[in-house]
């Protein structure tokens, strides 16, 4: 039994939510949503999954455009409809 929780608490912690870790992320960047509630999002080339980009505002991004940016993950989703949640913290196009 106490093998069991051992190993169910390893797996957890090597697999467990990876909030706050520093991606890269290269990809086209677009406008998602009908106004008033529009959201910036990548999709990555590589993988095909799209990050919410939470501070999209304070960079001038290229609409239709690929860009390759360092982010921090702010919020992790299991969700095929939701997205997670990105920061960015460098761009390079």
């Amino acid at each position: 039994m106490k093998k069991n929780i051992k190993a169910f608490l390893l797996a957890l912690a090597v697999t467990g939510c990876t909030n706050g870790s520093n991606i890269t992320v290269e990809g086209k960047v677009s406008l998602k949503g009908s106004e008033p509630h529009t959201y910036y999002v990548i999709k990555d080339k590589k993988t095909a999954k799209l990050y919410k980009i939470i501070n999209a505002k304070r960079f001038n991004l290229p609409q239709n455009q690929t860009v390759k940016i360092e982010a921090k993950i702010i919020k992790n989703s299991n969700s095929p409809t939701l997205p997670p949640l990105i920061e960015i913290v460098k761009i390079s196009k």
